[in-house]
């Protein structure tokens, strides 16, 4: 006997969708932002993570999308991303999804590129 049912989500009622913010400069980011798309055309860009205290569960994506100069996403504080201070998204179409574990102090790469 299954311990819960599984529904089918309808697509049509439950729609899914996520705020986009563009960057072509450093940024820290709030508490809004879920997809960041980063053109580095004219610069090199830095995108600082929040803290993973205020921030349990939550689930970003980053994405180099233009520009040949180098993508950086770094922690906050003391916290970490798979164990590292920074990731480096050196080319076009690079990414990150991140999911931060407020007790761990990390945000976990759960999909990249």
């Amino acid at each position: 006997e299954p311990i819960e049912e599984i529904r089918p989500i309808d697509r049509f009622t439950s729609p899914r969708s996520v705020a986009i913010t563009r960057v072509n400069s450093t940024l820290t980011l709030g508490s809004d932002e879920q997809f960041v798309v980063v053109d580095t055309a004219t610069a090199a860009v830095v995108v600082t993570l929040p803290p993973t205290a205020s921030n349990q569960g939550r689930a970003l994506i980053v994405k180099h999308v233009n520009g040949t100069n180098n993508c950086t996403v770094v922690r906050a504080g003391s916290d970490t991303i798979d164990g590292r201070r920074q990731v480096s998204l050196n080319a076009v179409n690079r990414f990150l999804h991140l999911v931060a574990d407020a007790e761990a102090g990390s945000w976990y790469v759960i999909g990249n590129d």
